[in-house]
């Protein structure tokens, strides 16, 4: 009789178990993606799993907003991003569940090229990753600005260098890429900093990677890094040094690269035809697509004539 009871409390126990793992998980989305649309000049979340497309906010700026991207604060309730919003440029954050933005630093302070179009991730310690262009200085370097708008440089060039388009690694370093003004021959090299910038390693040049375009990302394994280049993606194998082209559309643009949440697949936005490339066409069209990294099948998310620009997986976060 006991050994019925004791039976009949673990098959319940089970029971209750497999419950709650199933209603935790209904509560946590991986798949809303994050994009900018170009056309409406506002930032848009899609939720695949209910294939809706929401306005979140838009921006008053009337050109393009290429490299403008969403920079999800790392629990995914809020984002960053840069923009001009009731006649402020700058950089703002969006607190999803309120509705409401509020500015972070407003660049018609500081001498400040392309003063809406600079931020690249929110780091996990609670800072907003930029690359800034001075008008002054002639220069460019990697910059932080804190929750209440203070900034600092990282890589602490000083004058010397172009660093630029920065990533994240899921240990918190930070990656970039470097071009040294002072050389004759000057080389785009790529860097490994923590956020104080007080510890710099040289990675080295990266082969055919002379003008990284808009966007990189690492692996969850920190073994290879993400990029956009010239309208291909790539994977660049640090160990080997290999460069992968995983796209290899000669004919097809391609930029915009990010990681999903598990680190299995990569996101893109891909334009739809040659003869609408965003680089030849005054009337573009560019949809998201996924990877997957283990059988480089590729899968088209949005359809139609659309022009969606960095797209980006949400965190992980409670449903609403």
């Amino acid at each position: 009789m006991k050994t019925s009871i004791k039976l009949i409390y673990t098959i319940l126990s089970l029971l209750l178990l497999t419950i709650s793992c199933k209603e935790n998980n209904s509560n946590t989305k991986d798949y809303e993606i994050g994009f900018f649309d170009e056309r409406s000049m506002s930032f848009k979340v899609l939720d695949i799993e209910r294939n809706t497309i929401k306005e979140i906010v838009k921006i008053e700026d009337e050109n393009s907003g290429w490299n403008r991207k969403i920079s999800w604060s790392p629990n995914g309730e809020e984002f960053g991003f840069t923009g001009i919003v009731k006649g402020i440029p700058g950089t703002h954050i969006y607190t999803i569940d309120k509705g409401t933005t509020r500015t972070v630093m407003e660049t018609n302070n500081y001498d400040i090229k392309n003063k809406e179009k600079e931020l690249q991730f929110w780091h996990p310690d609670g800072y907003l990753i930029h690359h800034f262009k001075w008008h002054s200085k002639g220069d460019a370097g990697i910059y932080s600005v804190s929750l209440d708008g203070k900034i600092k440089d990282i890589t602490r060039n000083e004058g010397k260098y172009w660093d630029y388009f920065p990533n994240l690694y899921p240990d918190g370093r930070i990656g970039y890429f470097s071009i040294n003004k002072t050389e004759k021959s000057p080389v785009n090299k790529y860097y490994e900093i923590n956020l104080d910038g007080a510890v710099k390693k040289e990675i080295g040049q990266i082969e055919k990677m002379d003008t990284p375009l808009f966007s990189s990302t690492i692996s969850k394994d920190l073994k290879s890094m993400f990029i956009g280049e010239e309208g291909e993606i790539y994977q660049y194998i640090f160990h080997t040094k290999e460069l992968k082209n995983l796209t290899n559309t000669p004919n097809i643009y391609e930029l915009g690269v990010s990681l999903s949440n598990d680190g299995n697949s990569i996101i893109y936005s891909r334009s739809e035809t040659p003869n609408r490339d965003p680089m030849k066409s005054d009337n573009p069209t560019m949809n998201i697509y996924r990877m997957s990294l283990k059988s480089l099948d590729v899968e088209q998310i949005t359809f139609g004539d659309n022009y969606f620009t960095f797209p980006s997986f949400r965190p992980v976060h409670n449903k609403t």
